[in-house]
């Protein structure tokens, strides 16, 4: 595993959150390409790739804290510190969905095009953000002795 990929004195790049930030770049392109070969402004796509990364971030933090609630409980302000990791991909996704349906009902936009762009955009960044939980040493599944397996 290779949880740090760069370290230059107490300035160290980390894999996962590397990661993370090119899903989600890579992930927004692939969405507002998809979005305006579906007929729909560059700008309405933008707004929503905005608030699904917010609502990503909230709900997966939030999830987080949630299930380790012991561990924030001592210092709250800890919730706040996102640097020092601590992310669910499942509070992320629901409330990246379920916040983004409002949002583009809201928006007057047309929910099943939005919907049609963003999943392969969203399958796309979880497997690239996957491939940063694998070097980073985490979500690495059950021990194996198959051929193929890690």
């Amino acid at each position: 595993m290779h949880p740090t990929i760069l370290k230059i004195g107490s300035f160290q790049i980390h894999s996962y959150g590397l990661l993370l930030a090119v899903a989600f770049l890579v992930s927004i392109q692939f969405f507002v390409s998809r979005g305006r070969r579906r007929g729909m402004t560059e700008e309405s796509l933008h707004s929503v790739a905005l608030v699904l990364l917010i609502l990503a971030i909230v709900g997966g933090r939030g999830l987080f804290v949630l299930t380790h609630w012991a561990e924030y409980a001592r210092d709250p302000l800890a919730i706040l510190r996102l640097w020092e990791g601590g992310l669910m991909l499942y509070g992320g996704y629901v409330l990246a969905i379920a916040g983004g349906i409002l949002y583009v009902r809201r928006a007057g936009l047309p929910l099943w095009r939005v919907a049609d762009a963003a999943a392969p955009a969203m399958a796309l960044g979880i497997g690239i953000g996957r491939i940063g939980c694998f070097l980073n040493g985490c979500c690495f599944g059950l021990p194996t002795h198959a051929g193929w397996g890690i």
